[in-house]
């Protein structure tokens, strides 16, 4: 029930008329065919500038806690150790610079190094 509410105010919302079992297209394309309103393109323009804005504040915001991870890794092959390099990020978590990060960035890790992109955490 929810789903078709929340489906039908969706569909409201963006000027959508259901009607039917033809919804949006008549076969025949004869003159009863539904059509949608006009596109408020001024409405348009402002929403995506106003959603690129949110995006650059929080990009500036959480850029200085973000870092690049690289790590030595070890595998054991054959009775040999193997030694590869590998990339990933993290966030640094804590003023001591605690950085959280994937599994994946650490499994088989021996060393790890983070270049910091500022001289301080704030």
């Amino acid at each position: 029930m929810f789903f078709a509410k929340s489906f039908h105010h969706r569909a409201a919302r963006f000027g959508l008329a259901l009607t039917g079992l033809g919804l949006f297209w008549t076969p025949s394309g004869g003159a009863g065919e539904p059509t949608l309103p006009p596109v408020n393109t001024e409405k348009a323009d402002q929403l995506r500038q106003d959603l690129r804005e949110m995006i650059a504040l929080a990009r500036d915001r959480v850029f200085p806690a973000l870092v690049n991870i690289r790590v030595i890794t070890v595998r054991y092959y054959d009775g040999r150790d193997q030694k590869g390099q590998a990339v990933g990020s993290g966030t640094i978590i804590s003023r001591e610079g605690h950085v959280l990060t994937n599994y994946h960035v650490v499994r088989n890790g021996k060393r790890f190094r983070c270049p910091w992109s500022i001289s301080k955490a704030n």
